[in-house]
């Protein structure tokens, strides 16, 4: 008897360190523009992309992937972005991990400066560099998960973010753009684009479809087309607490299974008595 109720106090703990593994998060939703996403704003995280997508040499820069074996590269936070081009068309195929929010750009720009620069301060890179871009006047702007229109919720416009202040911004001297000193290392950035976030991704296959077109830019118009085929599937470390739950399980089954064989064996004992 004492041992039968020790094998459910072992059993109830086993199903409470399952519950401890990742719960199923809210999936394939949209996540509203003004809200945060993983504890950081969504113009921060336009931010960070920047440098996620111009930190990488060129040989394995995201936005020069064709086949997504880039995709990976330097994507261990706790957003995973996605990389568009440097215009034209990418179709790309690869791995996302399941439920991580997914974040990533339509069109979008950037200026860089040298820091502390005189000759071109906050207002110069604003005004004068970003608003060249004219990135309000950017159309055709579509985002489809698996044919989902994500920009149906919000309305596209207000996907927009613009940086109000510089952010450090690094560029290597192996960049894509073919930078050169003193526009390497270290810069002052800013951005402007409109940029889409989702709360995760549900297990298993999705395409996305993304992209857009600047039609006044001073290099004349520029169009963005993606197309990622992704894969989502459980990070690593869920993968290893899924396996020591089960494990868990297994012993407590045999543990279960052996204590019972024992109580009938001692019961026949003391019927033979």
């Amino acid at each position: 008897m004492n041992t039968n109720i020790s094998i459910s106090r072992i059993f109830a703990a086993c199903v409470l360190a399952m519950g401890a593994l990742p719960a199923a998060q809210a999936v394939d939703s949209v996540v509203d523009p003004n809200q945060p996403i993983a504890g950081y704003s969504q113009l921060q995280l336009s931010e960070q992309w920047w440098n996620w997508a111009l930190s990488s040499p060129a040989a394995s820069n995201p936005l020069l992937d064709t086949t997504g074996a880039s995709a990976g590269t330097n994507n261990t936070g706790p957003v995973y972005f996605l990389g568009g081009n440097l215009g034209g068309i990418s179709v790309r195929s690869f791995n996302v991990p399941t439920g991580k929010p997914v974040f990533f750009p339509l069109v979008n720009v950037f200026d860089a400066e040298v820091p502390n620069d005189p000759t071109c301060g906050l207002s110069c890179a604003l005004g004068q560099w970003l608003d060249s871009y004219n990135v309000q006047d950017a159309v055709q702007l579509h985002a489809t998960l698996d044919g989902k229109d994500l920009l149906l919720p919000f309305g596209s416009a207000n996907h927009r973010q613009r940086s109000t202040a510089f952010f450090p911004l690094y560029i290597p001297a192996d960049n894509v753009f073919g930078f050169t000193a003193p526009y390497v290392g270290t810069l002052a950035g800013v951005s402007d684009g409109y940029w889409v976030g989702l709360d995760g991704l549900s297990i298993g296959k999705h395409t996305f479809v993304f992209g857009g077109t600047l039609p006044n830019t001073s290099g004349g118009v520029f169009t963005v087309e993606v197309v990622d085929f992704t894969n989502a599937v459980p990070e690593p470390e869920t993968y290893a607490m899924l396996l020591a739950g089960l494990g868990t399980i297994g012993w407590v089954a045999r543990r279960r299974r052996t204590t019972a064989a024992a109580l009938r064996y001692t019961h026949n004992i003391c019927r033979g008595v």
